[in-house]
């Protein structure tokens, strides 16, 4: 069965949002777990494991370099897994597996990480609520195209409206 996260203008009351922000409208977005895009590829957004980190670092990297500024890379694996696993975590980092089209069944071995998003917590005081910051929105070169950057998006505006979060805040480079 093809699962499709349908689409839905903001109603015509909607206050368009500052640059930079998303508006996020109750019960508009969706973030199915696994969907069929054009009847081939698989994917599934799941919070990040500590088994993760060479593959979030390896793409933190990647983003640099395309980015040209690899030589700014200051963190390492070390330092993702502290940040991203300690008591009191600060930051999250949600993956995208994408499950090749060679047969292999979704709950077999056979994902392959596609992409991320890297994201925290922030305040906005005029609303006095939290709302999500997302810091890096990385999608694999091989896999752009399907639409995993914008199923990113949507899982993470998908948390906004459950956790009643006002607002998405991205910058875009």
């Amino acid at each position: 069965a093809m699962l499709d996260t349908p689409q839905h203008p903001l109603p015509s009351n909607a206050r368009v949002p500052p640059r930079g922000h998303l508006a996020v409208v109750p019960g508009t977005l969706t973030s199915p777990a696994i969907r069929h895009h054009r009847g081939v590829p698989i994917h599934r957004i799941r919070n990040s494991t500590p088994e993760d980190v060479p593959e979030i670092f390896a793409m933190v990297c990647e983003l640099a370099e395309y980015e040209k500024a690899r030589h700014e890379v200051q963190s390492s694996e070390q330092l993702f897994t502290e940040a991203l696993f300690c008591e009191d975590p600060a930051v999250w980092c949600s993956i995208l597996e994408h499950l090749p089209a060679d047969g292999a069944a979704p709950d077999a071995d056979g994902w392959e990480i596609a992409g991320m998003a890297i994201w925290f917590r922030n305040f906005f005081t005029w609303t006095a609520k939290h709302s999500i910051y997302l810091d890096d929105l990385y999608v694999r070169e091989q896999y752009r195209g399907l639409g995993y950057g914008k199923a990113l998006l949507q899982h993470l505006a998908q948390i906004c409206v459950e956790r009643g979060y006002p607002r998405l805040d991205w910058w875009v480079l």
